[in-house]
């Protein structure tokens, strides 16, 4: 069986790689980071980590599809016992599936997923299930956001299993494959 998000990716795929083929597909496994601790100085966090969250399995519910200058992420939900570990002010939770060539790199699509949950207004686009943002900067769009306009079964309750892996001076979640 096939995760929310992978289904969803899949449903849309050709139409991100037509609208960005300037991007590339990130590396799998998918994950959420959820901490980045570039010089590994937070002791306490990790000691605390390792006690209560480390090789625990959660799941991920899909929140919608954005895509931006910086690539297309899957915006996502993380269960209420992550909440308080989410240490990146300056992003929202996400799994990143494209990266755009050249001056982005995956640690950028978070602020990019966060600049769109702010958005109050979107426009309905010429295709189905897709809107716009109304107000200027870069181009945000937002693909199978409301339930009229997606299959509910995909998005609005989709879940992506997931469990906590320890990484070099990052806390992620990574996908399991059933």
């Amino acid at each position: 069986m096939k995760s929310g998000i992978r289904n969803l990716y899949a449903k849309w795929k050709p139409w991100l790689i037509k609208m960005r083929p300037d991007c590339k597909e990130s590396r799998e496994p998918w994950h959420c980071t959820i901490m980045y601790d570039e010089e590994g100085q937070n002791e306490e966090y990790e000691a605390m980590w390792d006690e209560h969250v480390a090789r625990t399995q959660y799941s991920l519910k899909t929140i919608n599809l954005i895509v931006g200058p910086q690539g297309a992420a899957a915006a996502v939900q993380l269960p209420k016992q992550l909440e308080q570990w989410y240490q990146i002010p300056e992003a929202a939770p996400h799994v990143s599936l494209l990266i755009g060539k050249g001056f982005f790199e995956s640690k950028e699509l978070g602020p990019m997923v966060k600049e769109a949950s702010k958005v109050n207004q979107w426009t309905q686009s010429y295709r189905a299930k897709l809107t716009r943002r109304r107000h200027t900067g870069p181009r945000l769009v937002q693909l199978a956001q409301s339930e009229e306009d997606t299959d509910p079964e995909d998005v609005e309750q989709s879940e992506a299993p997931a469990y906590n892996t320890r990484g070099r001076n990052k806390k992620k979640l990574q996908r399991v494959e059933p």
